[in-house]
């Protein structure tokens, strides 16, 4: 339209608005000023691209993703202020905005991306907060800070503790300045002539492609220091027969050691499989079967099983801490995985169209699901996200066309757009009042030829005044107060067991509610303190007068989770 200041309202028909949809104003030439409140979570690509007469942009405090390309070209637009709020930044967000002098950027950033700010070609003042971990490749090229030749130091490109750059004629020895943070992506890329690197133990991340195609190195130390190498960061460095890794938790991005002398030398593989020190590195395509990796791993490399149909189990040791890593991306026959305890994160893509994984048991230490994390996994029937968990992301599990039945843990407190949409079998869900925020679509859509449907009869159980309650209504779903009534749903108990209906029973009742992470364990032991709790619940105990006692037994802590019950017990001479 004609408008040349628009104020975006938080509300539309009683409806919030949380979403600036891609492309929204799109080439609005006399556009000078847009204020975005604080309900919006989302700006979609390309929203203000070419808006040209933009000058003033305010990013409401509610905002935690801003687009690729969301203000490409807007070459009136002088200073950008990204608020705390916002974690995730787009590729090209504002390239070629050439009038841009001044960024500041929130702490809830982590990761400057590819071409960010490629073109602003009058950019000198840019203040990166200490929360980044990551500079893209190309992030800065062509700014007035890159162009300006007194910037560089013995060809290399520093922006506060970040180096940004080398240049392709570097050779020889090279020592990274001290107290420098990050290596850029591609920071050394086909810097043919450099033999050697020191990197000193500032360092906590090595870029993408950071050393691709340097094809004299011959070794490289990583310090303990480093939690993150990125994608193909030695790729094609053929002559690098040496790597040393430190034995800690970190994260090693796909394809990071492809195509080295030490990938190419088959005694370096154990059974198909590679590992550089305690770190799995990558398993080969044709690996098939049941696969144990061995005790003491301590990461799993991005994509290390990645087109590995043949593989149908696959057992991580405890060992394995931090994030399981778009890992196991497309093994279309496994079957069944067990997550440990150990491990914080299951990360975008982890297990995405694992078309066979029928069983997935989630380790009580993971805090996050990342995007995509489960999608097309289309075998999947049921899903107990455990109470550690804090949020699930955008289309974790979507298209898991199978699931009928998903347990929400009582500590998740954000789920993501479309975290369960075209699950086209579930028909109910329960939302505990623990959750803060429901994504666009999370529940109850499917994407059929091109249109946006909603599931028939689709129901929301959840709390009065929750989200689950705003969601419902926003969306035109049922909405029920009380919770529906238990069911049954341990991964491990099959219809067909001989027990299924006692363990139905007591399930039900509640005297037995299986483990945290959602199992059974019908062939396990049972120890003295929960066969205590199963009497009390059986005798319809109330166990508020016992709590904080112990029963006047040593080794039976008072804040316990069975600690009223064994009170209870001994109380009664049981």
């Amino acid at each position: 339209g004609s408008e040349t200041e628009i104020e975006i309202p938080s509300e539309i028909d009683g409806h919030r608005v949380t979403f600036i949809v891609s492309g929204a104003f799109d080439g609005c030439k006399s556009l000078t000023s847009v204020t975005i409140p604080d309900s919006v979570i989302e700006i979609g690509w390309g929203a203000f691209s070419g808006c040209k007469s933009l000058t003033s942009v305010t990013i409401g405090s509610g905002v935690t993703r801003i687009g690729g390309c969301a203000f490409e070209n807007c070459t009136s637009l002088t200073s950008i202020t990204i608020p705390n709020s916002v974690m995730e930044i787009g590729w090209y967000a504002f390239s070629g905005c050439t009038s841009l002098t001044s960024v500041k950027i929130g702490n809830g950033v982590t990761s400057i991306v590819e071409y960010m700010f490629y073109g602003c070609t009058s950019l000198t003042s840019i203040t990166i907060p200490e929360s980044v971990t990551r500079i893209g490749s190309g992030a800065f090229e062509n700014t007035a800070y890159y162009n300006n030749e007194s910037n560089w130091k013995n060809s290399l490109l520093y922006l506060g503790d970040y180096l940004i750059e080398a240049k392709e004629d570097v050779s020889g020895n090279i020592e990274i300045k001290q107290g420098t943070k990050t290596i850029a992506d591609s920071a050394f890329r086909y810097c043919t002539s450099l033999k050697s690197v020191t990197i000193g133990n500032s360092v906590t991340s090595i870029g993408g492609s950071a050393f691709n195609g340097c094809t004299s190195l011959t070794n490289v130390i990583i310090p303990d220091s480093v939690t993150y190498i990125g994608v193909s960061a030695f790729k094609d460095c053929t002559l690098l027969a040496s790597v040393t890794i430190p034995d800690c938790e970190m994260i090693i991005d796909y394809d990071a050691f492809y195509n080295t002398a030490y990938y190419n030398n088959e005694s370096n593989w154990e059974s198909g499989l590679l590992y550089i020190n305690n770190h799995l590195i990558r398993a080969k395509e044709d690996i098939s079967g049941n696969v144990s990796i061995k005790q003491g791993t301590k990461t799993i490399a991005a994509e290390a099983f990645e087109l590995c149909t043949s593989l149908t189990n696959v057992a991580i040791p405890n060992s394995v801490t931090g994030t399981v890593y778009r890992a196991f991306k497309d093994c279309t026959s496994l079957a069944s995985v067990a997550i440990p305890n150990s491990v914080t994160s299951i990360s975008e893509v982890a297990f995405s169209g694992c078309t066979s994984l029928t069983n997935v048991t989630i380790g009580n230490g993971v805090i996050g699901i990342g995007d995509f994390a489960f999608k097309n996994c289309i075998s999947l029937t049921s899903i107990t996200i455990p109470d550690g968990v804090r949020y699930i992301g955008n289309y974790a599990f979507d298209n898991c066309t199978s699931i009928t039945n998903v347990t929400i843990g009582n500590g998740v407190t954000s789920i993501g757009a479309g975290a369960f949409e075209n699950c086209a079998s579930l028909m109910e869900t329960v939302i505990p009042k623990s959750v803060t925020e429901i994504g666009y679509k999370a529940f109850g859509y499917l994407y059929e030829d091109g249109i946006d449907k909603t599931v028939d009869g689709f129901t929301i159980y959840g709390n009065k005044g929750s989200e689950a309650e705003r969601y419902a209504n926003e969306n035109g779903f049922k909405f029920v107060q009380a919770a529906p009534a238990p069911t049954m749903t341990f991964p491990d108990v099959a219809s067909n067991d001989w027990y299924f209906n006692a363990v139905k029973f007591n399930a039900e009742k509640g005297y037995v509610t299986g483990y945290s992470n959602g199992t059974f364990g019908p062939s396990n032991n049972i120890q003295r303190q929960d066969f205590v709790l199963i009497l009390a619940r059986i005798a319809g105990a109330d166990l508020s007068a016992y709590e904080g006692q112990n029963g006047g037994f040593s080794d039976v802590p008072t804040n316990a989770y069975y600690s009223a019950a064994v009170a209870w017990a001994k109380d009664k001479g049981i």
